[in-house]
Parts: structure tokens; sequence; C-alpha cells
């Protein structure tokens, strides 16, 4: 927790003064403040937090990365992520090995990436799932829930214009230029945007 500014050291970054959640007082630069970089007086190393070697890892580095995107201003898709309020859970944030465990107990391989289900919903165990890029790309805010109506009269509220043409045998380009209003044959298929 941050106290005061620490105006004492002349230093190229700001310093503050924090006190650590063991109770020990530390200066620390702000550019590792904001950064996100700093985790404690020092009281970690030797810990759990520095013994697990994995940091070259490919899942490490997805665990970083979204740390990242939650919480670094200084990242470039923080706008996307922790300036729309989607924060990583406190069990991932703090701990590698829980994220880890999940990951592996989950369907993790290296060929997959980190999906949330509810896009607007945090990361957290309980909304993320591994899965291929195409199944990412469908599963994004550019999608938009649409109702489909079959020449038969039955309808499907679906929000993956390519999901949906691939399970009911429609060209994707078809079923995509009729939701921006360029209708081409769909077979009889009407499409409506949902609001």
């Amino acid at each position: 927790m941050v106290i005061e500014r620490d105006w004492t050291i002349k230093a190229q970054f700001a310093m503050w003064k924090c006190v650590c959640d063991c109770g020990n007082e530390t200066t620390v630069a702000s550019v590792k403040l904001t950064g996100g970089r700093t985790k404690s007086c020092g009281c970690l190393v030797g810990t759990t937090y520095f013994k697990h070697k994995e940091a070259g890892t490919r899942l490490y580095k997805i665990w970083v990365g979204i740390k990242d995107r939650c919480g670094n201003r200084k990242t470039p898709i923080y706008v996307h992520y922790g300036d729309r309020g989607i924060k990583i859970c406190d069990e991932w944030e703090y701990n590698y090995e829980s994220f880890r465990d999940w990951a592996l107990n989950n369907g993790y391989d290296d060929s997959l990436s980190i999906d949330r289900i509810d896009v607007d919903g945090d990361y957290e165990p309980n909304n993320c799932r591994w899965v291929t890029q195409k199944q990412q790309m469908g599963n994004t805010r550019a999608n938009v829930w649409f109702t489909a109506i079959s020449p038969s009269g039955e309808t499907y509220v679906s929000r993956n214009q390519r999901e949906f043409a691939e399970e009911h045998g429609l060209y994707y380009q078809n079923v995509n230029h009729c939701l921006t209003g360029r209708i081409k044959s769909t077979g009889g298929w009407k499409f409506v945007y949902n609001h």
C-alpha cells in the first residue's frame, strides 16, 4: 500500500513510501508500481512465487499476458480489457501455480488459447476455457446476436455467423451479407439482427 511520496531520494522516477502486506516499509519507484513489477518488499524471495522456474514457458507467458491486459495501463490492449472493467481473479493474479494447475486440469495444450466464455466477464475459472483459434474468433464482441428463420419457419438465435452457417449447410459469406444488408441467396433463410 502506498503511503506517501518520498522526496528524500533523488531518482529518475518518483519514489513512494509503501507498506508491504507483511508489514515492512519500503520505497518503490513509480514505474515499478504502475507496471505491476513490485510484489513485495522482498519478503517473497525464496517463496513459491520464485520457485516454479517456468517463466519461459508458453503457459507462464499466457498468464503474464492476462495480467498485463487487465492491469497494465501501458499495454496497448488494456483499453479492451482493464479499461472495460475486466479483471483477473485474485486466485490467479497472485499465484501462477494456481492458474497453471487449473489450465492443466481443464484441457490446456500448446495448440489452444485461453478464451472467456462471457466476453464481458473476468478471467476466472468458471468463465475461461481452452479453445482453438477458430473457436476464439467466434466468441468476440465483433459477433452480433441475430435471429435466423428457416424456410419452414423455425427460428434460431445465434451469435456466431460462421458456426451457424456450418451447422445449417449455408455459405458463411451469404449469411454475413444478409446480416449486413447485402442480400444474397440463402435458400429461403431470413436473418434479423437482435438489438
